[in-house]
């Protein structure tokens, strides 16, 4: 997205976007890798990292819950 797009969005009052990234973590055994998670806020450059799947769904609801 251009930046004049995304400077077009961000003056809308619920907007947010994010760049997601994930990667795998290796543990001791090939079956205990860990996936990790950071959403960058494309407005603000600020990160968020997660530890779980869990946490980043959650952090996107509440995300959510407090626009509405």
């Amino acid at each position: 997205m251009s930046k004049s797009r995304n400077a077009q969005f961000a003056r809308l009052p619920h907007y947010q976007a994010y760049i997601l990234r994930f990667w795998q973590e290796p543990g001791a055994q090939q079956e205990d890798t860990t996936w990790r998670f950071t959403l960058i806020n494309t407005i603000t450059n600020s990160e968020q990292g997660f530890a779980s799947f869990e946490e980043l769904v959650a952090f996107l609801a509440n995300q959510l819950d407090s626009e509405s």
